[in-house]
C-alpha cells in the first residue's frame, strides 16, 4: 500500500503522522517537517515515528543513508504495534529484500501479525501468507489464509477462484482417504489367533 493511501485509511493516526505519510508517498515537499514530527513521535514511544525515520534513513532523506539503522527502526516500529512496518518486514522477509534475508516462517509471522492489527486495512497481508502456503504445498493453511482475505475488503475473483480449487482438492483427498486410510502410525496389536504358537517342550 502507498504510504499516502495508509494515511487516508488508517483512523487511528493523528494529523501530523497522516501528513508525514501522505508526504513521504507524495511531493516529499516538507521533508525536514516530517523529519522533526517523527523524531519527537520516536521519542515519545510512537510507532509511526519509528517507522518514518526508517525511511528517511532508508532513502537517505535529510538524514545520511543508512540501510542498518532503517532496519532497526523498522523492526521497534514493527514490534511496538504498527502494521504498516509490520506488513513492511514480511514482504522484505518473502524477498529477501532491503538487506534482510530471505525466509518464509518469519515472512508469515509478520504478514500475519499485520493482519492481525487490522484485518480491513491489511487483508493483503493475509493473502500474502496464504500465496507463501499455497506456493510451498501447505494447501490446508493456505485455504484457511486465503479465507481470511476474501472476507474483507481485498475479496477477488482471483482470490475466490482460488479457493474453490483448494476445496475440491480437498474434498477429493477426504474422499480418498475414507476408500483407503492411510495406515502409517498405527501400531497393530496382534489377536490371540494370530500370535505365534509356543514351542511345546519335549519331555526327556
Amino acid at each position: 500500500m502507498l504510504l499516502s493511501a495508509f494515511a487516508k485509511a488508517d483512523s487511528t493516526v493523528n494529523d501530523d503522522v497522516k501528513e508525514a505519510y501522505g508526504d513521504l508517498g507524495g511531493l516529499r515537499e516538507n521533508l525536514k517537517r516530517d523529519y522533526e514530527i517523527a523524531l519527537k513521535l520516536d521519542q515519545e514511544g510512537n510507532c509511526h515515528g519509528a517507522n518514518i525515520l526508517a525511511i528517511l534513513y532508508d532513502l537517505g532523506l535529510v538524514v545520511k543513508e543508512d540501510k542498518q539503522k532503517s532496519r532497526e527502526l523498522k523492526m521497534r516500529s514493527a514490534n511496538g504495534g504498527c502494521g504498516n512496518a509490520a506488513s513492511s518486514v514480511g514482504f522484505n522477509y518473502k524477498l529477501g529484500f532491503g538487506g534482510y534475508p530471505r525466509d518464509l516462517n518469519k515472512a508469515i509471522y509478520w504478514h500475519s501479525k499485520a493482519f492481525d492489527l487490522d484485518n480491513n486495512l491489511y487483508c493483503n497481508d493475509a493473502k500474502a501468507v496464504a500465496t507463501i502456503y499455497d506456493e510451498n504445498g501447505n494447501y490446508l493453511e493456505a485455504l484457511n489464509w486465503y479465507k481470511k482475505a476474501n472476507q474483507k475488503s481485498c475479496a477477488n475473483q482471483e482470490i475466490n477462484a482460488r479457493i474453490q480449487a483448494l476445496e475440491v482438492t480437498q474434498q477429493k483427498q477426504a474422499e480418498a482417504m475414507r476408500e483407503d486410510p492411510p495406515v502409517a502410525g498405527i501400531t497393530l496389536s496382534l489377536s490371540d489367533d494370530a500370535k505365534p504358537a509356543k514351542k511345546s517342550k519335549k519331555k526327556k
